[in-house]
């Protein structure tokens, strides 16, 4: 067998020692087989017990295994001398390891295979391990095909750099290259080599063993993540005479781990909520292991509140439960589900849920996880009914106008021709008492015609600069004397308002209608306040009156403290003809022709209330940058 140069020798030794590696040698000529004492432990063979022969060892792999094993041995080539294999072998104390073995063959000068020699490692608990490490990219390759793993050393005092083949492949030059200190070092990053310096200065002049993971650029400038592992060597005497260790390939995990990060990075970030859950389906159903800050933002429980209970804790009374079913029937077959319905906040809030839910599987197939993730469609569900509301009332304004339109050009006829009748029908005429109970009638109808005109806004206006503080004083006494004794009347008026424009008379007749609906609300007596305001709004603050333009408006708000509305009279209040009032009681016009007045203004009514707790209707109308013509 040729012999091995003395560097090589130490080398080879030295990477025994740090990377926990056994040698071996194999004389193909005279058969002996040698085991480093590493071999020896790992197969719990003396040396004194071991008759150094191939036909010995074999006997100790798998007879399953020798197929591979002979295989790997049987395509080297002169050009091609490395090999590897994995296999398994029966100890003499009963043992079974797992064997990663990587060599070389030697040829003579003919091509004749001479020796083998290379290393054996144990990897019985990586190849038992290896599904659940399968994180550490490190401990993967070393089990798996191969592992990445060279030697190194660092002769002292003369500092000459040594690299074993494997640590010349991690750095893409050919085995046997022996790098300069300097190009080892300049391996390393600019900004890392100071802390690599400070590591190997302090390993040589004390001894103190390091055990770091940097990147590192090959000498073909390949950007890789190595994790580099260095110890000292002292003589008799003590004295550190050489350093060691060994480079590990960690590009992979890092990559890994770098994508792990950025997912984790961006579930965090996320404004959409996200649940992890496990998959378990039987009561009390998955519980949960994961929950982003917008899942917090959302329902005000935190994720330590919340880890290992289940999502049942966001269900309540108006939780769907056909739906929840449903849910649990798609999960069990292991499909993508979606759907909504109300939960509960921890104040006990509710809130409309929109969620998506799809499950999570292992590389097996086998299900593991659910991932949720989540929306509050609170705000856009409303959003979404107040302006189906408000094209609704667009509709039918657009239907009762042209209507009233035709109707008020037929009844002008119909009075005009009446009138006419009076005025010949002598006073003592029989007819003339059926001529004025038509004439009334047809006036009734003109003024409910001249109403359904101002919901359609088809009316004709006549707008002019207002100041809606004088509107209000020059009406108070005809409002004090219809809110009455019982109830009290707040007027509360902002300095400085701002004009609009409008017609005076129609913005009074909005008024009247308004304070009107408000004394009906109370019953017996309460309180009726009138304001004004100026106020702006921005993008960001339209969700309460989405049909308005962000922009200045003055603001004239009546509010009650009456019987408040329902929410399905609160859909309706604006329709023709609709009323909560008693048969006689109203026509339903009066809220209708209102909304058509301040629609055709340019503004908008928006109404809050609740059952018992009583009713603001807020008028919005646009700021003008003028002095008003009203006194």
């Amino acid at each position: 067998m040729n012999s091995i140069p003395t560097d090589q020798t130490a080398l080879l030794a030295n990477a025994q020692r740090v990377g926990r590696l056994g040698a071996w040698s194999l004389d193909l000529i005279t058969g002996q087989l040698i085991w480093s004492d590493a071999v020896h432990e790992l197969f719990g063979i003396r040396p004194d017990d071991f008759p150094g022969t191939f036909h010995f060892f074999r006997k100790l792999i798998f007879p399953e295994d020798l197929a591979a094993y002979d295989t790997a041995h049987s395509q080297v080539s002169p050009s091609k001398p490395y090999f590897e294999v994995e296999y398994r072998t029966s100890c003499p104390d009963e043992r079974v390891i797992f064997v990663y073995e990587r060599g070389k063959a030697e040829f003579d000068l003919t091509g004749n295979l001479i020796s083998r020699s290379g290393m054996l490692m144990d990897i019985t608990e990586q190849h038992e391990a290896r599904e659940k490490l399968a994180a550490n990219a490190t401990l993967l390759r070393i089990a798996g095909k191969a592992a990445r793993l060279g030697g190194w050393t660092i002769e002292l005092p003369g500092r000459v750099l040594t690299w074993s083949d494997e640590n010349c492949a991690i750095h893409d030059v050919p085995p046997g290259y022996k790098p300069t200190l300097a190009e080892g070092l300049d391996c390393y990053p600019p900004e890392c080599r100071e802390q690599v310096v400070r590591y190997v200065e302090n390993c040589a002049r004390d001894g103190t063993p390091y055990d770091f993971e940097l990147p590192k650029i090959t000498l073909k400038g390949r950007r890789i993540w190595v994790r580099s592992i260095g110890e000292a060597v002292r003589d008799a005497d003590g004295k550190i005479i050489r350093l060691q260790g060994a480079f590990q390939d960690i590009t992979d995990r890092k990559k890994a781990q770098e994508s792990l990060q950025l997912l984790s990075s961006a579930v965090e970030q996320s404004k959409e909520s996200i649940l992890i859950t496990d998959a378990r389906l039987d009561f009390p159903g998955p519980a949960i292991i994961f929950a982003n800050p917008a899942f917090t933002r959302m329902t005000g429980y935190t994720a330590v509140e919340v880890i290992g209970k289940t999502p049942r804790i966001l269900q309540g009374p108006r939780t769907d439960r056909e739906m929840m079913q449903r849910l649990r029937d798609t999960l069990k077959v292991g499909e993508v589900f979606q759907g909504e319905t109300y939960n509960y906040r921890k104040d006990g809030s509710e809130f409309l849920l929109e969620w998506q839910i799809a499950p999570i599987r292992n590389s097996s197939g086998e299900l593991t996880h659910f991932v949720a993730i989540q929306r509050d469609i609170t705000l856009r569900k409303r959003l979404e009914a107040q302006l189906f509301q408000s094209q609704k009332l667009e509709t039918v304004g657009k239907l009762a106008g042209g209507i009233a339109h035709e109707f008020n050009g037929i009844m002008t006829i119909v009075i005009g021709h009446v009138e006419m009748i009076l005025n010949d029908l002598p006073a003592t005429d029989p007819l003339r008492e059926n001529a004025s109970e038509i004439y009334k009638a047809a006036n009734r109808v003109a003024a409910l015609t001249r109403q359904l005109l101002a919901y359609g806004r088809k009316q004709i206006l006549q707008p002019q600069l207002l100041d809606l503080n004088t509107v209000i004083t020059n009406m108070e006494g005809v409002i004090r004397h219809f809110v009455g004794g019982k109830s009290e009347l707040r007027v509360l008026m902002m300095p400085n308002l701002k004009s609009v424009k409008a017609d005076a008379g129609k913005i009074e007749q909005v008024i009247m209608n308004l304070v009107m609906n408000a004394v009906d609300s109370l019953s017996g007596g309460g309180r009726v306040t009138i304001e004004t305001a100026n106020v702006s709004l921005a993008e960001d603050s339209l969700d309460q009156v989405p049909e308005l333009n962000p922009g200045h408006y003055v603001t004239l708000s009546i509010t009650d403290n009456g019987a408040g509305i329902s929410e399905k009279a609160k859909a309706h209040l604006f329709e023709p003809f609709f009323t909560t009032k008693q048969i006689g009681k109203g026509t339903g016009m009066g809220l209708a022709s209102s909304h058509g007045i301040i629609r055709q203004s340019g503004g908008h009514i928006a109404v809050t209330s609740k059952l018992g707790e009583g009713s603001t209707f807020k008028i919005f109308l646009p700021q003008v940058e003028a002095a008003p013509e009203m006194n």
